[in-house]
């Protein structure tokens, strides 16, 4: 687990990404490729594709670890699909966050 607080984030996409872009300055955001232009003057860890979760899997360590070296506030991620690979991805994203998950969801 990273020493700053690691949060998730569920919701659908559009959604998580009109967060992401209101959320502080000194957050690090484990964002997906896609989303790098998006987030432009944030601190970024790009986890890969969001169609990949392997990859995301694959990464998703040494990506709190780098996210910690920039010594944020908090650290958001995605929560992943949460079936297949996406569920054993969800288990340990959620141990690494202590069970933190903030539902997200615009009033439209």
């Amino acid at each position: 687990a990273p020493d700053a607080p690691f949060i998730l984030l569920d919701g659908k996409d559009s959604d998580v990404l009109g967060f992401l872009k209101k959320s502080e300055k000194d957050a690090v955001i484990l964002c997906y490729d896609d989303e790098i232009s998006e987030l432009d003057g944030h601190k970024l860890i790009p986890i890969g594709s969001r169609n990949n979760l392997s990859d995301e899997a694959h990464r998703l360590f040494s990506a709190l670890r780098d996210a910690d070296r920039m010594s944020p506030t908090v650290i958001y991620g995605h929560v992943p699909p949460k079936d297949g690979i996406g569920l054993a991805l969800y288990n340990r994203m959620l141990r690494a966050a202590a069970h933190t998950v903030k539902h997200i969801k615009t009033n439209t």
